[in-house]
This record gives structure tokens, C-alpha cells and sequence, in this order.
């Protein structure tokens, strides 16, 4: 499997962050071996936010709307702003839908540490 990925930290804010580039579904498995809070894919040009076991996955979608061969339904441009402030992340998903731009607002919140 080929993936490409880049690390970082939000110093202030506690949060690790990788940005992957994949064409598989073994997110939640790549994930627990980069053990990072945020998880920002791509490749697929479909956007898709979900939580699991405790962490974040986010794909930004295509903000032309690129054609992909992995989805029979019409592209959907779209984009993603994220605001990242202490455990909370609000992200906001800009889609293109039917010549109007529908903007979503997600929120995650990190679990506090346990000892």
C-alpha cells in the first residue's frame, strides 16, 4: 500500500496533526500507528468528517471538483477550513451544491487524558 504523509504539532493548541494522501480504506489502522489526534486525508475528491475511537478523520474533498473514477455520483467541489482552539476543533466544509455554496460547521473536542 503507498501513502504519503506529513506530520506536525499545533504547539499551542496540543494537537497532533498528519495530513495522508491514500487510496484505501486502512485509515483507522494507519492512524493508531501515527498516533495523531487529527487525521486529514485526501486522494478520493469526495469530501467525508467522521470520528472514531476517539480521533478525528477529515477529507477536504475537491475544491474544483475534480473528476474521480472511485464515485459513480457527480463531483462536488469543496474545501474545509478548520479553526483549532485548545481540545476543540470547529471545521467548516464549503460545498458547491447545485450552484449555491452550503457551508457545514463540524465540531470535534479531544477527550481529556486519563492517567
Amino acid at each position: 500500500m503507498f501513502f504519503l504523509y506529513s506530520r506536525g504539532m499545533d504547539e499551542e493548541n496540543q494537537k497532533k496533526l498528519t495530513f495522508c494522501f491514500l487510496a484505501s480504506v486502512a485509515l483507522a489502522m494507519i492512524n493508531r500507528q501515527l498516533n495523531c489526534d487529527i487525521l486529514i486525508t485526501g486522494h478520493t475528491h469526495k469530501f467525508e468528517a467522521y470520528e472514531q475511537d476517539g480521533r478525528f478523520y477529515v477529507n477536504p474533498g475537491s475544491a474544483t471538483g475534480a473528476f474521480t473514477p472511485l464515485s459513480d455520483e457527480a463531483p462536488v467541489p469543496s474545501f474545509i477550513l478548520m479553526d483549532i482552539q485548545s481540545a476543540t476543533v470547529v471545521t467548516y466544509v464549503y460545498q458547491l451544491v447545485e450552484g449555491e455554496v452550503k457551508v457545514e460547521r463540524i465540531e470535534f473536542k479531544k477527550a481529556a487524558a486519563t492517567a
